[in-house]
């Protein structure tokens, strides 16, 4: 175990992660998906399971993962997307969250100008 907000893993490590309920407890959520993307290899995912945001917003407060990954790096140069996942009735429970690293595209070459 180890601190998400520093992993202590060289950039583009991984091509899984996954973080099961604890999301919720970390320290800054916006630094530890910063630290996930960048451990992800080009096409890796992060999966993210957690109690959906309204037991983490009446805990805590804050940002949802959506708006938390649109504002970082998965929503800059990568694609998200969450649904829920468990239900007690009609009452959500827990999401799960995919987040994926884009493959890096190749730079644009310009030919050379007369």
């Amino acid at each position: 175990m180890c601190d998400v907000a520093s992993l202590p893993f060289a950039d583009a490590s991984f091509d899984v992660a996954v973080s099961t309920f604890s999301m919720h407890h970390w320290s800054d959520p916006p630094k530890g998906l910063e630290e996930i993307y960048r451990v992800l290899r080009p096409g890796g995912i992060a999966l993210i399971y957690n109690v959906v945001e309204w037991i983490r917003r009446f805990e805590q407060g804050g940002p949802s993962i959506a708006e938390l990954a649109k504002e970082g790096s998965f929503g800059e140069r990568g694609a998200f997307s969450h649904s829920i996942t468990r239900r007690l009735g009609p009452i959500p429970l827990v999401y799960r969250a995919e987040l994926l690293k884009l493959e890096q595209r190749p730079a644009r070459v310009m030919a050379d100008l007369p």
